[in-house]
Protein backbone atom coordinates (compact mmCIF):
# COMPACT_ATOMS: atom_id res chain seq x y z
CA UNK A 1 0.00 0.00 0.00
CA UNK A 2 1.32 3.40 -1.15
CA UNK A 3 0.60 6.06 1.72
CA UNK A 4 -0.24 9.44 0.80
CA UNK A 5 -0.86 10.34 4.38
CA UNK A 6 -0.88 8.81 7.59
CA UNK A 7 -2.19 9.72 11.34
CA UNK A 8 -0.70 8.34 14.59
CA UNK A 9 -4.12 7.10 16.63
CA UNK A 10 -4.65 8.59 19.47
CA UNK A 11 -5.90 6.77 22.62
CA UNK A 12 -9.32 7.54 21.71
CA UNK A 13 -8.50 6.14 18.73
CA UNK A 14 -7.24 3.00 20.31
CA UNK A 15 -10.14 2.68 22.44
CA UNK A 16 -12.71 2.82 20.24
CA UNK A 17 -11.07 0.54 17.79
CA UNK A 18 -10.83 -2.32 21.28
CA UNK A 19 -14.97 -1.49 21.83
CA UNK A 20 -15.36 -2.46 17.90
CA UNK A 21 -13.33 -5.04 17.53
CA UNK A 22 -12.14 -6.72 21.22
CA UNK A 23 -15.80 -8.38 21.76
CA UNK A 24 -15.08 -10.51 18.19
CA UNK A 25 -11.80 -11.79 19.22
CA UNK A 26 -13.36 -12.61 22.88
CA UNK A 27 -15.63 -14.87 21.21
CA UNK A 28 -13.59 -16.25 18.54
CA UNK A 29 -11.58 -17.09 21.81
CA UNK A 30 -14.17 -18.62 23.81
CA UNK A 31 -15.47 -20.39 20.93
CA UNK A 32 -12.52 -22.45 19.90
CA UNK A 33 -9.96 -22.10 22.59
CA UNK A 34 -12.56 -21.78 26.12
CA UNK A 35 -9.25 -22.55 28.32
CA UNK A 36 -7.93 -18.76 27.38
CA UNK A 37 -9.63 -16.45 28.84
CA UNK A 38 -8.40 -13.29 26.72
CA UNK A 39 -9.45 -10.62 29.29
CA UNK A 40 -6.87 -11.72 31.40
CA UNK A 41 -4.61 -11.77 28.44
CA UNK A 42 -3.71 -14.21 25.31
CA UNK A 43 -0.24 -15.29 23.84
CA UNK A 44 1.40 -12.69 21.72
CA UNK A 45 2.32 -15.67 19.54
CA UNK A 46 1.62 -16.55 15.72
CA UNK A 47 0.54 -19.63 16.37
CA UNK A 48 -2.72 -18.19 18.47
CA UNK A 49 -3.95 -16.22 15.68
CA UNK A 50 -3.29 -19.60 13.36
CA UNK A 51 -5.33 -21.55 15.71
CA UNK A 52 -8.58 -19.37 16.02
CA UNK A 53 -7.97 -18.77 12.04
CA UNK A 54 -7.83 -22.67 11.13
CA UNK A 55 -10.63 -23.61 14.11
CA UNK A 56 -13.30 -21.20 11.92
CA UNK A 57 -11.92 -22.36 8.44
CA UNK A 58 -13.04 -26.28 9.65
CA UNK A 59 -16.13 -25.05 11.71
CA UNK A 60 -19.20 -26.50 9.66
CA UNK A 61 -21.72 -25.34 11.98
CA UNK A 62 -24.78 -23.60 11.24
CA UNK A 63 -23.36 -20.75 14.31
CA UNK A 64 -20.62 -20.56 12.51
CA UNK A 65 -19.26 -16.62 13.14
CA UNK A 66 -19.25 -14.99 10.35
CA UNK A 67 -16.29 -13.50 8.24
CA UNK A 68 -16.07 -10.25 9.57
CA UNK A 69 -16.03 -11.48 13.17
CA UNK A 70 -12.95 -12.80 12.07
CA UNK A 71 -11.60 -10.09 10.29
CA UNK A 72 -12.10 -7.72 13.30
CA UNK A 73 -11.39 -10.05 16.08
CA UNK A 74 -7.99 -11.39 14.73
CA UNK A 75 -7.42 -7.90 12.93
CA UNK A 76 -7.03 -6.30 16.14
CA UNK A 77 -5.45 -8.81 18.32
CA UNK A 78 -2.98 -9.02 15.78
CA UNK A 79 -2.55 -5.32 15.82
CA UNK A 80 -1.88 -6.41 19.57
CA UNK A 81 0.71 -8.42 19.12
CA UNK A 82 2.88 -6.42 16.50
CA UNK A 83 2.88 -3.88 19.18
CA UNK A 84 3.83 -5.65 21.57
CA UNK A 85 6.31 -7.93 19.94
CA UNK A 86 7.85 -5.15 17.44
CA UNK A 87 7.06 -1.69 18.85
CA UNK A 88 5.03 -0.55 15.58
CA UNK A 89 2.49 2.29 16.60
CA UNK A 90 -1.58 2.37 15.34
CA UNK A 91 -2.20 4.60 12.63
CA UNK A 92 -4.90 5.39 9.77
CA UNK A 93 -3.38 5.42 6.55
CA UNK A 94 -4.76 6.83 2.89
CA UNK A 95 -3.54 6.82 -0.27
CA UNK A 96 -5.09 6.05 -3.80
CA UNK A 97 -6.25 2.80 -2.83
CA UNK A 98 -8.30 3.79 0.16
CA UNK A 99 -7.76 3.82 4.09
CA UNK A 100 -7.17 1.35 6.42
CA UNK A 101 -5.80 0.77 10.29
CA UNK A 102 -2.16 0.03 9.90
CA UNK A 103 1.08 -0.89 12.32
CA UNK A 104 3.95 1.02 11.52
CA UNK A 105 7.35 0.85 12.66
CA UNK A 106 11.13 0.49 11.45
CA UNK A 107 13.26 -2.69 10.46
CA UNK A 108 16.77 -2.38 11.24
CA UNK A 109 17.88 -0.40 8.29
CA UNK A 110 15.51 2.60 9.39
CA UNK A 111 12.50 1.28 6.69
CA UNK A 112 9.62 2.14 7.57
CA UNK A 113 7.23 -0.91 7.54
CA UNK A 114 3.48 -1.10 7.54
CA UNK A 115 1.06 -3.75 8.05
CA UNK A 116 -2.84 -3.40 7.86
CA UNK A 117 -4.00 -6.15 10.23
CA UNK A 118 -7.53 -5.91 9.61
CA UNK A 119 -7.25 -5.82 5.89
CA UNK A 120 -4.32 -8.86 6.42
CA UNK A 121 -7.00 -11.19 7.89
CA UNK A 122 -9.41 -10.19 5.17
CA UNK A 123 -6.98 -10.64 2.49
CA UNK A 124 -6.62 -14.38 3.89
CA UNK A 125 -10.29 -15.05 4.40
CA UNK A 126 -10.68 -18.41 3.42
CA UNK A 127 -7.29 -19.10 2.26
CA UNK A 128 -6.34 -22.79 3.30
CA UNK A 129 -3.39 -22.33 4.63
CA UNK A 130 -3.26 -22.78 7.96
CA UNK A 131 -0.16 -20.43 9.06
CA UNK A 132 -0.71 -17.35 6.95
CA UNK A 133 0.36 -15.48 10.50
CA UNK A 134 3.18 -17.31 10.84
CA UNK A 135 4.41 -16.70 7.71
CA UNK A 136 3.82 -12.83 8.15
CA UNK A 137 6.03 -13.47 11.37
CA UNK A 138 8.74 -15.01 9.18
CA UNK A 139 8.04 -12.08 6.56
CA UNK A 140 8.70 -9.46 9.12
CA UNK A 141 11.91 -11.29 10.54
CA UNK A 142 13.25 -11.31 6.45
CA UNK A 143 12.18 -7.87 6.16
CA UNK A 144 14.64 -6.88 9.24
CA UNK A 145 11.76 -6.66 11.90
CA UNK A 146 13.02 -7.80 15.29
CA UNK A 147 11.28 -7.97 18.69
CA UNK A 148 11.28 -5.24 20.47
CA UNK A 149 13.22 -6.05 24.24
CA UNK A 150 11.91 -5.45 27.64
CA UNK A 151 13.05 -4.92 30.30
CA UNK A 152 12.07 -8.56 31.51
CA UNK A 153 14.42 -10.32 29.18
Amino acid sequence: MVETSKRLLTQADISLLKRESYPHLSDLSSRYLPEINVAKGFPAKAEFLDVLRTSWLLDTSPDRPELECVILGLGYALGLIIRDRFGFDWYHIRNEFGEAIAMVGLNDAGSQITVTPFAYVEKKGDFPNAEVFIDLFHLLARQGVNEVKTGTE
